[in-house]
């Protein structure tokens, strides 16, 4: 599925059990597990102890510091950009960021103007694109937000606005 953990079916399934029963620990669990899929969708911002042990999500991680970095070009590409280009910028970020939740090969199997729902996000897709958006934007969201604006362009519109808000606002006095 597009969490990354499809369905067992037919024989190799069956063939995994009959083999699972002769298994002398007491806690094994089989599952055919899209690593990529599902790190992508349940890793969030902290990675699991019990995960980290799993050699693919390992590398998976690993190459997670490249997201990062291009999340820091995205906040720069947004305070340089003028503020009537922001939200074109914001609605690129959205539509890759849902494309690449829902396992699509591009951004553009995404429309601007579908709903979320209708795009076939779900509670737990919601929060790894808040994750994300917030790691990209510095700006911090909520999963309602995302389900109150309903599609990426009306999405894009709030971010938009929120982002010269915030560059807007004055910096606090520390001393």
């Amino acid at each position: 599925g597009r969490r990354g953990l499809p369905l067992l079916r037919g024989g190799p399934a069956v063939a995994a059990f009959a083999r699972a029963l002769d298994f002398p620990e007491p806690g094994l669990v089989l599952a055919d597990i899209d690593w990529e899929r599902f790190v992508r969708v349940f890793g969030g911002d902290r990675p699991d102890p019990l995960f980290l042990e799993i050699p693919e999500v390992r590398r998976l991680r690993a190459t997670a510091g490249t997201r990062e970095q291009s999340g820091a070009a995205v906040a720069a590409r947004l305070s340089a950009a003028e503020p009537s280009q922001r939200r074109e910028v914001l609605l690129g970020l959205l539509r890759s960021e849902v494309a690449a939740i829902l396992g699509h090969a591009d951004a553009d199997a995404v429309s601007p103007r579908r709903e979320f729902l209708e795009l076939g996000m779900d509670s737990v897709t919601t929060l790894a694109l808040r994750n994300r958006l917030q790691a990209a934007t510095g700006l911090q969201l909520s999963a309602r937000d995302i389900w109150d604006l309903r599609s990426p362009d009306a999405l894009a519109r709030h971010l938009a606005a929120r982002f010269g808000d915030a560059q807007a606002a004055p910096a606090q006095d520390t001393a």
